[in-house]
């Protein structure tokens, strides 16, 4: 759960996760070979500048965890000098991956996850960002 940059998607493009990394044991909740795993306080953000307006991602509890995982979007129009929360907040309790989709305003050139809550980890797959 250290924090760092890493080089993942399609197309490829810079993630730092602080608080998070990317697994697939057991407990894990995936579509496909690998997803993100955070715990609270973490933070999963794009490196790259590009335009997006719609955020989509599958997420559920890890395991056996306790339930009530926020997951936040923000979003910067700067490339990361501001940041703005956007208005809706996911609260993940299933135990299998669902699928969430935010819109966002235009001119958005960077967005970030921001894992809070009473929980304490969740696993996040499927991300989509969007024009």
């Amino acid at each position: 759960y250290d924090s760092g940059v890493v080089n993942l998607g399609t197309p490829k493009c810079d993630w730092l996760l602080d608080n998070a990394l990317i697994a697939a044991i057991a407990n894990d909740r995936v579509n496909g070979k690998l997803s993100l795993r955070a715990q609270i306080d973490a933070r999963i953000e794009i490196q790259q500048a590009g335009e997006y307006n719609v955020v989509e991602f599958a997420a559920a509890i890890y395991g056996n965890d306790a339930e009530g995982i926020q997951i936040k979007i923000e979003y910067t129009t700067d490339s990361g000098t501001t940041w703005t929360t956007a208005e809706k907040v996911v609260t993940v309790y299933g135990r299998q991956l669902e699928t969430y989709r935010f819109y966002l305003p235009e001119g958005i050139k960077r967005i970030a996850f921001v894992i809070e809550g009473t929980g304490r980890r969740v696993n996040i797959d499927d991300i989509k960002l969007m024009k």
